[in-house]
């Protein structure tokens, strides 16, 4: 009896889909005349709360929407200058799933003239 619910009890871990957790960029450059943006797309179909952040490889924090409900189809995306060559990464911090979001790091250039989209860099 014992080894059946220990079997049961293991194959429901082993299967069960992974924990939701926070998303993270690698370390992406950015420039004068540039800017540092992370944006967060929830395509799930039930709403989630997230702490999007612009953070320096230092661990500060440059810029952040604080904890924010993103409702099902929002984007919402944060954004900070750099200056000669900064280093950042975005930090997606609340209990978010690659199956129901996509996140990303972009390099926008260009900014006096609107912004365009240089590098986009994927969370993990």
């Amino acid at each position: 009896m014992r080894w059946a619910a220990c079997t049961a009890l293991l194959g429901a871990l082993l299967w069960s889909q992974p924990a939701a957790a926070d998303l993270v960029t690698p370390v992406f450059i950015v420039d004068d005349g540039e800017s540092a943006g992370c944006g967060i797309l929830n395509f799930g179909s039930r709403a989630v709360t997230v702490d999007i952040q612009v953070r320096r490889t230092n661990g500060t924090a440059a810029s952040e929407t604080g904890p924010t409900l993103l409702s099902p189809g929002q984007y919402l995306t944060v954004s900070y200058d750099g200056t000669n060559n900064s280093t950042f990464y975005c930090h997606f911090v609340g209990r978010v799933s690659a199956k129901s979001v996509r996140a990303a790091g972009q390099v926008i250039s260009d900014i006096a003239t609107g912004g365009k989209t240089k590098v986009l860099i994927p969370a993990q």
